[in-house]
């Protein structure tokens, strides 16, 4: 699926693929806070609870903050979304978790009129022990119904 994202995903994910070696995925040790200054306007940090289903923000973007209101810094993802959207993201935390492996270019809400995707998300795993998803690296990127601006 990462031939549908756009530049800054396919960068951001080939960022994440860089740090992590030969390990199934980084660990959030590994991933430089000066590096990701392209995409940290746009992204999240999430805490991956014990039981690999609730997860919590440790980190939110500027702009993720702007679109969604408010600061859900550590508050349960699920906090500042509507219903239908929360359910969504909730399934992409939760796919990653279980498989280890990220989501990406996954549409996570349409326009007003329910016809163009209004932004699309990417889910990236992290581990401290190379193994369990314990923090997990989200990107949202408001696209107007364009993935090429991703």
């Amino acid at each position: 699926m990462l031939e549908r994202c756009g530049p800054k995903a396919v960068a951001l994910y080939h960022y994440w693929n860089s740090r992590r070696g030969n390990r199934a995925m980084p660990s959030r040790l590994d991933i430089d806070p000066v590096e990701m200054r392209p995409w940290l306007a746009r992204i999240t940090l999430a805490d991956v609870g014990a039981d690999g289903q609730h997860f919590t923000y440790r980190l939110v973007g500027t702009q993720m903050v702007d679109l969604l209101g408010i600061n859900p810094t550590g508050q349960a993802v699920e906090t500042p979304w509507p219903d239908d959207v929360a359910n969504l993201v909730l399934d992409d935390y939760r796919a990653v978790t279980e498989t280890g492996a990220p989501v990406f270019c996954h549409q996570v809400c349409t326009d007003a009129w329910n016809e163009r995707p209004g932004a699309w998300s990417m889910r990236l795993p992290l581990s401290s022990n190379g193994r369990d998803v314990d923090v997990i690296l989200g990107y949202l990127s408001d696209n107007v119904g364009m993935l090429s601006q991703l």
